[in-house]
Order: C-alpha cells, then structure tokens, then sequence
C-alpha cells in the first residue's frame, strides 16, 4: 500500500476530496503530487471541496462515502498559509483519481477500477505534478469512467 493510501489511527487516508456536480472525486499521491493543485483546478470549474489532506471513507449500503477527517473548508496553499473555501460534506466516491509519477504510469491499463474500503470505484491515472488539470477527470465523469 503506498503512503498516500495508508489510514492513520481514526481510519483517514491522506487523500484529498471534493464535490462536483453530484460526483465525489478522490484524489490521491504523494506529498507534493499535486493533489491540491487538482483540487483547486475542480473548484475553479464549480466543484465544493470536501477535505484537503485527510479523507476518511465509509462503506455505506455498496457505495463508497467520503468526509473530511478533520476541520472542513480549509485548504493549504503551499507557502502561501491555510484559506478557508465553501465545502461540502459526506458525499458519495464516484471516481478516485491518482497522480502517478509518468515513470509508473501504463499507456493503456488493463483496469480502469480500484478496490477502496472493499468497494469497486472507477479510477483514472494522472501525471503527477499538477499539469494534467480539470479536464481529463471532467472527461472521465462524462464519458462513464465515474460511477
């Protein structure tokens, strides 16, 4: 399990979450991978964020359910300090995406699905680093990848 994905003590994964449109996007990889650089590109096209950093996740009923682990509405912008931003709360995982360095990724992957919690969620691949932005996972909910 790499580190992104490992729990704390109170079930948390550092992860990072938001809400667009009714669809719950997790966003994983490694410390400076870009997942707050995702997360403000989504907000930018109207997405609510629901955790930065700590994400906690709970089976419910075949789905998977996501909150903030900790304090909610707050994002840290590297060297610039925490902001609080609108938030969302307990939405349900439609699509987990992972920011890979482009090193480990696989042009073509033979699954476009991950098992979270016990719970089958689409997934997409994405260079870490910020460069791939808002689109490809907007593309990835509108053409079926999330659930």
């Amino acid at each position: 399990m790499s580190p992104s994905c490992a729990g704390d003590e109170s079930g948390a994964i550092h992860a990072s979450f938001v809400a667009w449109c009714g669809y719950g996007i997790l966003i994983r990889g490694e410390s400076g991978s870009g997942k707050t650089a995702l997360c403000l590109d989504l907000m930018a096209a109207g997405a609510y964020l629901v955790a930065d950093d700590l994400v906690r996740l709970t089976p419910r009923d075949g789905t998977l359910w996501a909150e903030a682990a900790g304090a909610t509405g707050l994002i840290e912008l590297r060297c610039n300090g925490i902001f609080a931003v609108a938030t969302s709360s307990g939405v349900r995982v439609s699509l987990c995406v992972e920011l890979q360095a482009v090193s480990r990724q696989e042009r073509l992957p033979e699954t476009g699905v991950i098992s979270l919690a016990g719970i089958s969620v689409p997934r997409l691949r994405l260079p870490e680093g910020g460069v791939a932005g808002a689109g490809p996972v907007l593309v990835a909910l509108f053409a079926g990848r999330g659930a």
